[in-house]
């Protein structure tokens, strides 16, 4: 079975909370320069700061009313300016979720809670009983004492995973668990947008080849990204600010763009990659002319009226998307 891709992930914040000091210094240690984190030591301040942290689901916002009709783009090739508009009777807003890119804080927001299940002042149990009403996900550090009672609180759904604090690779165990639970997280949050895009785009997210495509993209581009529209087109962002592009066209769109490149007077050689489907546009850059945007096309064989193209670079489309 296909894993579900969630439409967009960025970076998001993990809390660490225990009483022992130098257990969480030993954490802040192990995983510096990986994970974003807080580390706390008082459990009885977990739920001010989580209220301060934490925010309602940002994607709600784009799911617009059924007769909701919107200008989701407009590509300019030279002299010809094509916009697109369309009514979504599904109600995604799918052309406006990049636009979390740009949001302030929301590495802020604390997705993952890892806490100790001993504790004087607050047990782990009594913590996650008050943190439930937070969408954050929960790993419980348990020790030989406490390994049923964390089985128990797994079985009634109270915490998401649990690890043994004296396991050999312990770090190694819990940075897994940890980048797991993040991605589940963000299908969780997204589900609600997910459950209202268009058929046609879900059969190409949850196609093989797609799954494919994308794991070959994310890779070393994990910080962030975001579906850009109902094709499966998608941006990557890594931690340098880099940037990767899933792009996919659809057959027509490409055969749209040989008639205007053939207006526009380029060259045969151009004009026949065109012809052949070899090369498609990128859409998302300024486009003075086709020879300064063409990018090698291949076909999407579980879709045969869609090819895609993975580009590097293009910081300056984000201009575009802003």
């Amino acid at each position: 079975m296909i894993a579900k891709i969630p439409v967009c992930y960025f970076d998001t914040t993990v809390a660490f909370v225990d009483d022992d000091i130098s257990f969480l210094h030993g954490l802040k240690m192990g995983f510096k320069d990986k994970l974003n984190a807080v580390y706390i030591d008082n459990p009885l301040m977990v739920d001010e700061i989580f209220q301060k942290r934490n925010i309602k689901n940002p994607f709600f916002k784009y799911i617009v009313d059924i007769d909701d009709i919107y200008t989701i783009g407009s590509i300019e090739l030279s002299s010809d300016r094509r916009s697109i508009s369309i009514c979504n009777p599904q109600g995604a807003n799918i052309y406006g979720l990049h636009s979390e890119l740009f949001s302030p804080g929301k590495d802020k927001i604390i997705s993952v809670l890892v806490l100790d299940y001993s504790m004087p002042n607050l047990m782990g149990s009594e913590l996650c009983e008050i943190m439930k009403k937070y969408p954050c996900k929960k790993i419980m550090l348990t020790g030989d004492a406490s390994y049923n009672m964390a089985v128990d609180m797994f079985n009634s759904k109270l915490i998401d995973r649990f690890i043994d604090k004296g396991s050999k690779d312990f770090l190694k165990d819990l940075n897994q668990q940890i980048q797991e639970l993040k991605h589940e997280y963000f299908a969780e949050q997204t589900e609600p947008l997910w459950s209202v895009l268009p058929i046609s785009t879900k059969n190409i997210i949850l196609s093989q080849e797609y799954n494919l495509l994308f794991q070959a993209a994310v890779r070393n581009y994990v910080k962030e990204y975001y579906l850009l529209d109902e094709y499966g087109s998608t941006v990557f962002v890594n931690k340098s600010g880099d940037l990767k592009w899933l792009i996919i066209q659809t057959e027509e769109y490409i055969e749209n763009c040989y008639d205007i490149a053939l207006d526009q007077g380029v060259s045969f050689d151009i004009l026949r990659k065109l012809k052949r489907k070899e090369f498609m546009p990128f859409v998302f850059g300024p486009q003075e002319r086709f020879s300064k945007c063409l990018e090698a096309a291949k076909k999407l064989q579980d879709h045969n009226i869609y090819y895609y193209s993975l580009v590097e670079g293009h910081k300056d489309a984000l201009k575009n998307l802003s």
